[in-house]
């Protein structure tokens, strides 16, 4: 099952690149431990409560890096432990956060 996703994938790859050829963006090959959130029960509830977290007090800039899932957290983790008033100086490094995640999975 996972070959015949992988060859979609390719098709649509090169299909992309027909249309855009200077095009940057590629969507990400299958991979088999991909979850499908259509298929979780908690999906088709909607919930009227949101978590509303502060600003974090300063913006991370990632700007090329390809880390974008380390300066997110790191803007939770920043936001949340501002308002808890126990942030520590300088704030949390998105690169250690990315860097941790790599380091667990090849994918963070």
């Amino acid at each position: 099952m996972f070959g015949k996703e992988y060859s979609k994938w390719l098709k649509r790859i090169e299909e992309i690149k027909k249309q855009c050829p200077n095009s940057a963006v590629l969507p990400s090959p299958p991979d088999p431990r991909d979850y499908a959130l259509s298929t979780s029960p908690l999906a088709s509830k909607v919930t009227t409560n949101n978590a509303k977290l502060p600003y974090p007090p300063f913006v991370i800039n990632q700007g090329a890096e390809p880390e974008c899932v380390g300066a997110t957290v790191a803007g939770v983790f920043n936001a949340f432990f501002h308002a808890l008033g126990k942030m520590p100086e300088g704030g949390f490094s998105w690169s250690w956060l990315y860097a941790m995640c790599k380091k667990r999975g090849w994918y963070p």
